[in-house]
């Protein structure tokens, strides 16, 4: 028999136990991953002695993990903290934080503005473990004071809120809580621009899937805060398994190395960004602290120096509809991503992705409206940014602004109606009845119709009276009726003889036609109403704009508009005949005071009026 050192192992064994090499002297210049499920021990006694924390070591990934240790370590480091303890999401993080605090009877202050899921997880505390959890606007110390209990063993804020971008005042929070444990989610900041710990916080949390990797490319948490804390909830956190996985934390380590220099550029460019879109036309309202405008301004000057970070949201009058034509447009240059945090810049919607857990009610009283859009602001250079948002933007509002006239400034109040009253003109077959409609279905908008003013005009005894003498009894039925058909041959055409007929019809109808559109105008109900649209196919040719405080022109091209009128029986001769009794197309367009595109869908016409009718609001 050979001796042992002599034996060559099977194939089958050589394959088993390969790809180790020699311990070596030199360190990697990049951290290792460390992808194993656990770690060899020597005997017992090394056990007992990794165990008990003699030894440095680790025994089951699940419980330990170098590629975990560094990351927390770094976390913890930059946040200002004694330890920490990394998990598989960020709501891995709050899961754990939260069996390790609070038990069935105790109580909970959370913010108002959290992102969706944390406030779905806090109401099913409460339902199904009978946790109370009082929720408060954060910024309203006196509040936060009153919500404090006996029974408080926590409270939850986000530094930097999501989506609205609300800053929250953590001293003055922390003061007014007194020995309750605060919570604050810094995802938002990030220990760059913010560590919560200096500020009177106990614990702080990250969805690090988010800036702290930075690439959107990994599912994971950190929790940094006190060493007694932070063991407890590490143990609770690998019990109940929502530890995370060491290719995960590494590249969260690889993040770190790029954070400072990576929220510096973001930061910037959301500054330029949210000052740009505060200023479009098409956006009703910028969320961003960094804005003088935004309610927490002078919080987020105070604990947010060097700025307030790359998210910022913004509204669109249009509601869903105009948010889907704005990501539809911009989804081969800024995508819709329910994500955030990634090196490019991305859209999302809180009321159909982070938020939608919550129910209408609930995301009404946070401030998350239909028309509500988060953009991420990535790393790309800023004028490019700019650019491709200005177009989609100006794309989904339709709109030429005339250079003589200020877009953003308010109408006056017509004289005639208590309200301001807009005129609609444009093309035969542009559209302009069915903007709208689309408008006044769904915004406090009375549309007022010129066409339906002329048919009750052509019902008095009077008017028929003059018609009859003027064009003889065969305009009119059996019934005495006017038959409109038969008008229209007389009046629509460039001849000489159908301008004289025209002349002759306006001068017994026009004035009819004003008195009923003035006496609607009066009658309209400003509490109930906004804005009146008055839509009139000759309002300018009949002198109606005097009643008018801005008139919008609908535009078309010629292909649509015969498209459209073709759905009437009309043919493309019909179409010119009948444009041919109003004032030419680009002498309308000149008249009016802005323009909006009907070619493409109908919300983005429509949008685009709202927009328009929301910016001439009376002041």
């Amino acid at each position: 028999m050979s001796d042992s050192t002599d034996h060559v192992p099977a194939e089958s064994t050589l394959a088993a136990r390969g790809g180790w090499v020699e311990d070596f002297s030199t360190r990697p210049s990049a951290p290792p991953v460390y992808l194993t499920t656990a770690f060899d021990l020597e005997d017992l006694q090394h056990l007992d002695a990794v165990v008990a924390g003699q030894q440095p070591g680790y025994i089951y990934t699940r419980d330990g993990n170098p590629n975990h240790e560094a990351f927390a370590a770094d976390v913890a480091a930059l946040e200002g903290a004694e330890a920490g303890v990394v998990t598989a999401s960020g709501m891995g993080a709050l899961t754990a934080t939260l069996l390790a605090l609070v038990k069935t009877g105790d109580h909970i202050v959370a913010g108002r503005a959290l992102y969706g899921r944390s406030g779905q997880m806090l109401n099913h505390l409460a339902a199904s473990f009978g946790i109370q959890v009082t929720f408060v606007d954060t910024n309203d110390i006196e509040a936060v004071r009153q919500a404090v209990t006996p029974e408080t063993k926590l409270c939850l804020v986000e530094s930097v809120t999501n989506p609205l971008i609300d800053v929250t005042d953590l001293p003055a929070v922390a003061k007014a809580i007194g020995n309750v444990p605060l919570l604050v989610d810094n995802t938002f900041a990030t220990p760059c621009l913010l560590k919560p710990i200096a500020h009177g916080a106990t614990l702080v949390w990250h969805s690090a899937s988010k800036y702290l990797n930075g690439h959107g490319d990994v599912m994971l948490g950190v929790l940094a805060g006190p060493k007694s804390l932070i063991r407890k909830i590490r143990g609770l956190a690998a019990l109940y398994g929502v530890n995370s996985n060491p290719f995960e934390s590494w590249l969260g380590s690889r993040g770190l190395r790029t954070l400072p220099l990576r929220m510096a550029r973001v930061t910037q460019t959301a500054t330029r960004l949210a000052g740009f879109l505060s200023q479009h036309r098409a956006v009703s309202r910028v969320h961003y602290a960094g804005l003088p405008s935004h309610r927490c301004h002078a919080i987020a000057m105070r604990l947010l120096p060097r700025g307030c970070g790359g998210m910022l949201s913004f509204e669109l009058p249009g509601g869903r509809t105009a948010v889907d034509a704005l990501f539809r447009g911009l989804a081969g240059t800024i995508p819709f991503s329910p994500t955030l945090a990634d090196a490019r810049t991305t859209l999302s919607y809180p009321a159909g992705t982070s938020h939608k857990f919550l129910t209408a009610e609930e995301r009404a009283a946070c401030g998350i409206t239909e028309g509500l859009v988060r953009l991420s602001v990535g790393l790309e250079d800023p004028a490019d940014l700019e650019q491709e948002l200005s177009a989609a933007l100006m794309r989904l509002a339709g709109l030429h602004e005339r250079m003589t006239v200020n877009m953003t400034k308010p109408v006056a109040t017509s004289r005639v109606c208590p309200v301001p009253v807009v005129g609609l003109v444009g093309g035969v077959g542009s559209g302009k009845s069915a903007v709208a409609r689309w408008v006044a279905d769904r915004h406090p908008v009375l549309v007022i119709d010129g066409d339906r003013a002329g048919h009750q005009a052509l019902e008095l005894p009077a008017v028929r009276e003059q018609l009859r003498q003027q064009f003889g009894p065969g305009i009119f039925d059996a019934d005495g009726n006017v038959i409109r058909s038969a008008l229209a041959r007389l009046v629509f055409g460039d001849t000489a003889a159908h301008r004289l007929a025209r002349e002759q019809l306006e001068r017994i109808v026009h004035p009819e036609i004003r008195r009923l559109l003035e006496q609607q105008l009066r009658a309209v109900n400003a509490s109930t109403i906004r804005h009146v649209l008055l839509d009139a196919a000759v309002l300018l040719e009949a002198g109606w704009s005097e009643v008018c405080d801005a008139i919008v022109f609908v535009e078309s091209s010629k292909a649509v508009r015969e498209a459209r009128v073709a759905g009437r029986g009309w043919s493309a001769a019909e179409l010119s005949r009948r444009e041919a009794s109003q004032w030419p197309l680009e002498k309308k367009r000149k008249a009016a005071t802005a323009v909006v595109e009907n070619d493409g869908p109908l919300e983005s016409a429509g949008a685009a009026l709202w927009s328009l009718l929301l910016r001439w609001a009376p002041d």
